[in-house]
């Protein structure tokens, strides 16, 4: 969620320095950034949050998160690739359906901040005014191909009085984070 207009493009770290993602440890090994499983986003110094739909049925052992990087691939000095210690989906979750889509990646060793380059997402600490325009980011837009640096992604905010309904709540990270 973002106060300011919704953009199109490439984005940098420096924007949005909580983005991250899941990666195959076994492709990571091969050539850094040929991993990639999801979007993540870190929300605390050991806590990544993204889907319960990519995360579920993952063994731990098997997936790192990388997050203080622009690019996906290669690494960069603010790049930090984590090892995952487990894994939680929501207990109502089930595949295929939208509820409840959510899952926590918790690592097995602190993430510090950096400052302009890696940091936790701002949750919601009061109610989100009406008309607080969302904004998703990501790797991938709606094609088959990630792209090498995040993208805004407008087509996947949610319009502003369904982004207010979503996160009226205080503490709680909605669909549109």
């Amino acid at each position: 969620m973002d106060g300011a207009d919704a953009r199109t493009g490439l984005v940098t770290i420096e924007e949005f320095p909580y983005l991250g993602s899941l990666r195959s440890r076994k492709k990571e090994s091969e050539l850094a950034g040929s991993g990639y499983l999801c979007g993540a986003t870190l929300i605390r110094n050991r806590v990544l949050v993204t889907t319960a739909e990519c995360a579920q049925g993952k063994n731990p052992m098997d997936i790192l998160g990388v997050v203080g990087a622009t690019y996906l691939q290669g690494l960069s000095t603010t790049s930090k690739v984590l090892e995952i210690e487990s894994i939680r989906c929501h207990g109502l979750y089930k595949r295929g359906r939208p509820s409840y889509n959510i899952a926590l990646a918790f690592t097995a060793e602190d993430t510090l901040p950096i400052k302009g380059k890696l940091g936790y997402v701002p949750i919601a600490m009061k109610r989100v005014r009406p008309h607080t325009r969302c904004v998703g980011v990501s790797w991938a837009a709606n094609t088959d191909v990630l792209s090498n640096q995040p993208i805004a992604l407008p087509n996947y905010s949610v319009a502003s009085p369904e982004c207010y309904k979503t996160i009226q709540a205080v503490g709680r990270l909605s669909e549109a984070w």
